[in-house]
């Protein structure tokens, strides 16, 4: 095998170690520093440029290169054409292969993978046996741990924390000082910002948005377009599919299957708190009552009051006899159930 380049006797210490200076033989470009020859090898492409630097057990192979001041040590493996740059370290026994990009202040150690066309930037930090893959982007101060796996097109950025087993995926949001752990999954177009977290085994799909301090717990499903936000906390075996919730409310194995809008600090604990009637409207909309405060409290669409204002509503609005009708019996139901 053909040498691509010679080490020079200019030496510099990282980390306590002595790196030696490498220059290119076919047209004689000094490049960047290595520990010794495993650090490179002579096959390929892959090559070290300006004050880059490789030592330790690591090694640059097939087409990978190295830039700007990134450091690449320990057993870290940087391979096909892999790019890291700036002043990003890869190191532990870190593989970064196929198009992916690292740079930057961005970290990526332990055992974590970052592949295909990933991009792991800014200050980020990626480290256990956390994956990266596809067209995922880690950015900002955001962190991702454990064996959590980051792939489609989604975004991990701000402060971020994901961890445990949890994926995202889709184009899913990870933002702010928000949290996903435990074995919880974000997928397709949600968004979690704020200092929202997802946890436990819970399941958050579709157009969901999950924001300020807002809990998603236990085995909750939230999917569709629904809202939470503020204090709220929705746990157990619930599921929600769209509508508001915020506040400090809690929602306990409910399922919240209509338009659920929730203004006001309530509990709901369980089925015997809660009920639904649906659909009350030509439109799909449903009518939910709870209690809260020792109060029976009507939800409809944007309205959220009590039993009197929501009948007031209804006795003075034009809408169609059956509606009326619907709306009445939906009423009744809630004071026999929630008595």
């Amino acid at each position: 095998m053909p040498l691509k380049y010679e080490i020079l006797p200019n030496t510099k210490q990282v980390n306590g170690v002595t790196l030696h200076q490498i220059r290119r033989l076919s047209d004689g470009y000094l490049g960047g520093w290595i520990e010794k020859e495993f650090n490179l090898s002579h096959e390929g492409a892959c090559f070290i440029y300006d004050n880059a630097c490789a030592f330790g057990d690591a090694s640059v192979c097939l087409d990978a290169c190295l830039y700007d001041n990134c450091h690449v040590f320990g057993d870290a493996v940087i391979t096909d054409d892999a790019i890291i740059r700036d002043q990003a370290q890869v190191f532990g026994r870190a593989l970064v292969c196929n198009n992916a990009h690292i740079s930057g202040e961005s970290s990526v150690m332990g055992l974590a993978l970052v592949c295909d066309q990933a991009r792991i930037t800014g200050k980020a930090k990626v480290f256990d046996r956390a994956i990266i893959k596809h067209h995922a982007v880690v950015q900002g101060s955001s962190s991702v741990k454990g064996e959590a796996l980051i792939s489609g097109k989604c975004m991990i950025a701000g402060d971020a924390e994901v961890g445990g087993n949890s994926t995202i995926s889709g184009s899913a949001m990870v933002v702010c000082n928000a949290v996903v752990d435990g074995e919880a999954s974000v997928s397709e177009s949600c968004l979690v910002t704020g200092s929202a977290r997802i946890t436990g085994n819970a399941m958050v799909s579709g157009e969901v948005v999950v924001k300020g301090n807002a809990v998603i717990g236990g085995d909750f499903v939230l999917s569709g377009n629904a809202v939470v936000a503020e204090d709220a906390k929705c746990l157990g075996e619930g599921m929600m599919t769209s509508g508001y919730i915020g506040a400090n409310s809690r929602i306990s194995s409910v399922n919240l299957n209509g338009k659920f809008n929730i203004f006001l600090p309530v509990t709901i604990a369980s089925y015997e708190d809660f009920l639904m009637i649906s659909p009350v409207s030509s439109d799909g909309e449903c009518v939910f009552a709870y209690r809260s405060q020792g109060m029976i409290v009507i939800n409809y669409g944007d309205f959220t009051g009590s039993i009197g204002d929501f009948l007031n509503k209804v006795n003075n609005e034009s809408m169609p006899h059956f509606q009326k009708q619907q709306m009445l019996m939906a009423v009744e139901m809630a004071r026999m159930k929630l008595n």
